[in-house]
């Protein structure tokens, strides 16, 4: 765990607990709101690091020929499942 990371655990209780009661018992939204907010908390703590300088050249950043093949994959993934699928 991230040093001075005390909610992680608390987080990770209230959104097990909040899923266990919802089956038995309504939750106000207002709560389930907050426990939303842990969630995104949690995610974002556990995706975040801290890198040094070496261990920055070692990372793969995306390209922009990389960025501009998105879209044309995206169509052409949906464009195959649309003939599949008819």
């Amino acid at each position: 765990m991230i040093e001075g990371d005390s909610f992680t655990p608390i987080a990770y209780i209230l959104l097990s607990l909040s899923h266990i009661l919802d089956t038995y018992i309504h939750i106000n939204p207002l709560f389930m709101t907050f426990l939303s907010t842990c969630l995104v908390y949690i995610g974002y703590v556990k995706s975040s690091k801290i890198f040094t300088e070496e261990q920055k050249e070692e990372i793969e950043a995306m390209k922009q020929k990389d960025a501009w093949m998105f879209p044309v994959t995206g169509s052409a993934i949906l464009f195959g499942l649309f003939i599949i699928f008819k």
